[in-house]
């Protein structure tokens, strides 16, 4: 399976597993100057901005790993500008929902990892 289709997957999985938690879905994939948000749900009153992570495996490392000093940075400044953007002015964080899929694809592990900071 290559990369795109990985990520792809991982998204829908990420997007299933929270809507069962009663999360409700506002965006997928929104795209700023500084990055491309994979999903904006609504946790209640908080707005959250949720980065996904999928490898098949963790031969050549974790998902936590792929989640960067340089990554976060540039969602805070992506979920900023998304919040400028819509006028919104409530709570708001970021969270990373990290999954490793078996050789058939299905989820092995997901991990939600809520409000995460440099």
């Amino acid at each position: 399976m290559d990369n795109l289709k990985i990520g792809y997957l991982g998204e829908q999985i990420a997007r299933g597993y929270l809507q069962k938690r009663g999360y409700k879905i506002i965006e997928q994939n929104h795209r700023t100057r500084y990055c491309e948000i994979d999903l904006i749900v609504r946790d209640k009153k908080t707005l959250i901005f949720v980065e996904v992570k999928t490898k098949a495996g963790e031969e050549f490392g974790s998902p936590e790993e792929a989640i960067t000093t340089r990554k976060i940075k540039r969602l805070c400044r992506g979920a900023l500008a998304y919040a400028i953007s819509k006028g919104y002015l409530g709570a708001y964080r970021l969270d990373a929902v990290c999954i490793v899929l078996d050789q058939a694809g299905d989820p092995q592990r997901i991990k939600h990892y809520k409000n995460i900071t440099i």
